[in-house]
């Protein structure tokens, strides 16, 4: 009889998905378990690894998106299971969770369902892992921030149980639908997860429907998983804020009673409002706050600039600048110093000095070749814009460096300074160091230990962080265990240091820094063109390639050969297309990009039809990207074109 029956709902987390499953590869060794993943019409390679590389797991591959409800409901008809577990593709098991859920459940029949302790990816606990019903003193406190204030108050923060020991074992009322492991027989019972839900708050009813049938739901303190959490949803996003709380008024209808509806379905509606305001005016803030500042204080400097200027050295016996140099010739200086900030990059995130200081030495270049041709009535003073340059590049920094002060990690760290510290067996740090050198050449590899050869594994590998100044500390899967890795992760969640896990077998290394922001990971592959800065420059070099083909369509009708170009030049230009891109338009991270017009592979007609030299092509083509690269081949096969 199948014991166990473990059902995963993916949706474009090929990475994370891999990792999970060797996870639960190693916790069923002991069980007769059956493993079901529910691919939601992913665009990655989610549905290729899992034939490839776990061809034992039932692999069920829907069209198209269902949802978190129905994708799991399609397995759940499936399984035979005495016990389902549903779980997150974004999560990592320890060797021994299952047996210790099976066992929990068998000496506690009252129990219908149960939860684990969760940890983020640095190793802080979640504070989801237990919950309280949602009511509406509940959600209010919880909307309100309340439960910040007094985050040990059973009234207060009754929503994630702060008053209850996170160490002990314990009854609680809602369980995280990452980690779910119930009875087969409830579930029949009770009946499965409720699909009016899309996505959110199906946990929440199903863990209420449990409770409300005479069952217990329970919080397990003593086995513990990794939950990136914000890998499968962007958590952070206007979207996540209408589709969370709006599962929340369903629930309402669903459950409460007509009044206590009501008053919950206006809390709720407030919330949203206030949430979507807020994250709303909190992105629009974080994207445009630094060139504000910039702009305000580059008009601003240079302003002062010049009244010190005309009254010291040009008109000091009387005179002045005439009002269009302060009112026109400075904004347009602003102008150019943000334009070339932002064309290299010098907004992304992260902050880096050198994307800043570059965009000032083109902006600045840009403006001396502008003033040189400009004629006499408007060249005002080559030293004012010397002066200008100078204030710029000077402000640009300190303001940076300021912000780094007031907000650390505000810049990022040179490539140069990341120190790694290798858990793993000697050859598994032999293949980390591999994979880390052909991904991240400026990285240093500073030391690596393997737990089991050290007694008191957690003590050396804080005095290795702290001694050694590490910055990221990379466990690897293959000869390291879960627990280990789990172990050593809770001990360093108190430090400023990155974690990461490599996957038995993969060519990838991942991790997260934190439940708010999104896991990073990173290959031999890399996708250097999905950068921003990237995407930016390459979407203006497009926009600027067919305008100046629409420009000279008139020639160009009469090359029959290159008419088609002018029906590709409107394409492009409304986004439809990109001149030079991937030939079956899927990146080498997973992800599906712009029809394209040219391909990189094409300049090498000789070896044409090669499936393997194209993907490799391509391959190159995206880790090494630069503007460059798109201009040859445009160079080369648009001619050939036109010939």
């Amino acid at each position: 009889m199948v014991k166990l029956s473990i059902v995963i709902v993916n949706y474009n987390v090929a990475q994370f998905l891999e990792q999970c499953l060797a996870s639960v590869a190693k916790a069923i060794v002991k069980l007769n378990a059956e493993v079901f993943v529910v691919d939601n019409a992913s665009v990655d390679e989610s549905i290729e690894m899992v034939k490839v590389k776990f061809p034992w797991v039932h692999l069920i591959a829907s069209q198209e998106n269902l949802g978190f409800s129905k994708g799991n409901n399609l397995a759940i008809s499936r399984c035979k299971g005495e016990f389902i577990l549903l779980l997150n593709p974004d999560t990592v098991v320890e060797e021994n969770t299952f047996i210790e859920c099976i066992e929990h459940m068998h000496s506690h029949p009252e129990c219908g369902a149960l939860g684990v302790r969760m940890l983020d990816g640095k190793g802080h606990f979640l504070p989801e892992s237990k919950r309280g019903l949602p009511t509406p003193a509940t959600a209010f406190y919880k909307i309100s921030g309340l439960y910040k204030i007094f985050p040990k108050s059973a009234q207060f923060n009754r929503y994630y149980l702060g008053h209850q020991n996170v160490n002990e074992n314990q009854e609680v009322e809602i369980l995280a639908g990452a980690f779910m492991f119930i009875r087969k027989k409830v579930l029949d019972q009770i009946g499965w997860l409720d699909e009016d839900y899309f996505m959110y708050g199906e946990d929440i009813d199903l863990s209420y429907r449990i409770v409300k049938a005479g069952y217990q739901n329970h919080y397990l303190a003593n086995t513990r998983i990794i939950h990136y959490k914000g890998e499968s949803t962007k958590k952070g996003s206007l979207n996540y804020v209408f589709v969370f709380y709006q599962a929340m008024a369903i629930f309402a209808r669903k459950h409460f009673k007509k009044n206590g509806a009501r008053t919950y379905f206006i809390i709720i509606q407030l919330a949203i409002w206030l949430r979507a305001s807020a994250s709303v005016l909190k992105r629009f803030l974080d994207r445009i706050h630094l060139p504000i500042l910039d702009a305000s204080l580059l008009w601003l400097g240079m302003y002062f600039l010049k009244n010190y200027w005309e009254n010291n050295h040009r008109f000091i016996s009387g005179g002045e600048y005439p009002p269009i140099y302060t009112f026109y010739v400075l904004p347009f200086y602003t102008f150019i110093f943000v334009l070339s900030i932002w064309l290299s990059g010098g907004y992304d995130r992260p902050i880096k000095l050198g994307r800043m200081q570059r965009g000032l030495f083109i902006g600045s270049l840009i403006l001396f070749a502008a003033y040189g041709l400009l004629s006499e009535e408007w060249r005002f003073s080559r030293a004012l814009l010397l002066l200008g340059v100078a204030w710029a590049l000077g402000l640009s920094s300190l303001l940076r460096l300021s912000l780094q002060f007031l907000f650390k990690s505000y810049i990022a760290k040179p490539e140069t300074e990341k120190r790694i510290w290798l858990i793993g067996s000697k050859e598994g740090s032999e293949r980390l160091s591999e994979l880390i050198r052909k991904s991240r050449p400026n990285a240093h590899i500073v030391g690596e230990m393997h737990p089991s050869e050290h007694k008191n594994a957690i003590h050396r590998l804080k005095e290795a962080c702290r001694i050694f100044e590490v910055d990221e500390v990379i466990f690897d899967a293959a000869s390291t265990s879960t627990q280990n890795t789990l172990e050593l992760m809770t001990a360093l969640s108190g430090q400023s240091v990155e974690m990461k896990i490599a996957p038995p077998d993969a060519f990838f290394i991942i991790g997260s820094n934190s439940i708010h922001t999104k896991g990073e990971w990173y290959s031999m592959g890399k996708d250097q063109l999905q950068e921003p800065i990237s995407r930016r420059n390459k979407r203006i070099l497009d926009l600027l390639v067919s305008i100046l083909f629409l420009a000279i369509s008139p020639l160009i009708l009469f090359f029959s050969k290159g008419r088609r170009n002018i029906l590709n030049s409107v394409e492009v230009f409304v986004g439809k297309k990109t001149w030079v891109g991937y030939q079956n338009r899927k990146t080498p991270s997973g992800g599906k990009d712009r029809m394209a017009v040219f391909h990189p592979s094409q300049l090498h007609k000789d070896l044409e039809g090669e499936l393997e030299f194209q993907q490799k092509v391509e391959l190159l083509y995206a880790r090494d990207y630069k503007i460059s690269d798109d201009l040859k081949v445009l160079w080369h096969l648009v001619l050939k074109t036109n010939n």
